[in-house]
């Protein structure tokens, strides 16, 4: 992260970010090209719970390429 002073490392920071937040996005990458879903999410004892159906996209790119990244925010407010 460039700003240093920005960075949230404190898990009990992070962990109220999750659970005040109400959606996130799961970034994927498939051949260089991203592809970002806003997803509603379950959150408990550290573990991340998204909702998906046995066939579709997003399945196929992790087949594909598991790596992903999943982005919180708090709307409108400064993290």
């Amino acid at each position: 992260m460039r700003r240093k002073d920005k960075e949230i490392c404190d898990i009990q920071q992070i962990e109220a970010i999750i659970t005040a937040s109400t959606v996130c996005r799961l970034g994927l990458c498939l051949h260089g090209r991203p592809y970002v879903v806003p997803l509603n999410f379950g959150y408990n004892d550290r573990t991340i719970y998204l909702h998906s159906a046995q066939k579709g996209k997003k399945l196929d790119i992790l087949r594909q390429n598991p790596r992903v990244c999943v982005e919180f925010d708090l709307g409108d407010k400064t993290v």
